[in-house]
């Protein structure tokens, strides 16, 4: 039987992926960072749940041993596990960076060091990677993020094509604005106040609007069972319409596209005006 990693698979969009393609026949490895809490969903004959932190080798190893031990040819990764602390670069500290570059690239990174011998000595395999329009377009409070996740797809195309002789694709799936809570989840590590970036906070909020995880979970699934994947691939409207206007967009229409996708026009206009000029009642709040 074949058998996927998922990393990540406590919630959102790694959740949403066990199930759907538990659902299709895959044996399911699921990867918990917590695996005190393994939500009742998992409990499923086709998944198994693994405590795997992506940042600790000692969870990566034991996790590629055991696949290995029960003999289930490993037909997928999916470096799906991330982490997004909204803040402005002024307010970083190195803690910060490290923190989310552990997640969101080392980890994928590493995942994919253990698990490459296994897949060139099967001849095949797929690694997808669950990136995000962000790595695209740099949008305010979003700078880390977007840095960790630009780095991976950089590097992720630069993997697909070091490891095509043996068989192997790697996919970069880029999704725009998921309904999940990632912004929301870590948004007290960074202080809002008094920083003048404090309006900027105020509009942050879990996406109301997107493709929700189960979408997004069909799609990873449609690109796990295609025959010739692609090596990037965007998902839904929104990442579709913004990739193919980022690809030849000239500064100017950088910046209007970043003002749209934002929503926040008004943050652009006032930092040229006085303080005071700041919309008092921003719609967003």
């Amino acid at each position: 039987m074949t058998a996927v990693l998922i990393t990540g698979a406590g919630s959102g969009i790694g959740l949403s992926t066990a199930l759907t393609l538990a659902n299709r026949g895959y044996r399911v490895y699921a990867g918990l960072k917590n695996p005190q809490n393994i939500p009742p969903e998992l409990d499923h004959a086709q998944i198994s749940p693994l405590p795997l932190d992506v940042t600790q080798l000692s969870d990566i190893d034991q996790c590629v041993s055991l696949i290995g031990n029960e003999g289930h040819e490993l037909s997928h990764l999916i470096n799906n596990a991330g982490i997004n602390i909204p803040g402005p670069i002024e307010v970083y500290t190195q803690e910060h960076w490290r923190k989310i570059f552990a997640i969101n690239f080392h980890g994928p990174m590493t995942l994919c060091r253990k698990i490459l011998p296994l897949m060139r000595r099967q001849e095949k395999g797929r690694i997808l990677m669950i990136s995000s329009l962000s790595a695209e377009i740099g949008l305010p409070l979003d700078g880390a993020y977007a840095a960790s996740k630009a780095a991976l797809n950089r590097a992720s195309e630069s993997l697909a094509y070091e490891v095509a002789p043996f068989g192997i694709f790697v996919t970069v799936v880029i999704p725009g604005s998921v309904v999940t809570n990632l912004n929301r989840k870590h948004m007290d590590e960074i202080p809002n106040s008094p920083t003048p970036y404090a309006p900027l906070y105020h509009t942050l909020r879990p996406s109301a609007s997107g493709l929700s995880p189960t979408r997004l979970a069909e799609e990873i699934a449609t690109v796990c069972e295609r025959s010739n994947p692609p090596l990037f691939y965007p998902v839904g409207t929104q990442a579709q319409e913004i990739m193919t206007r980022v690809s030849t967009a000239n500064s100017e229409v950088r910046q209007q596209i970043i003002r749209e996708v934002s929503g926040l026009g008004w943050w652009f206009d006032s930092t040229m005006a006085p303080r005071h000029k700041y919309p008092k009642n921003n719609p967003r709040n």
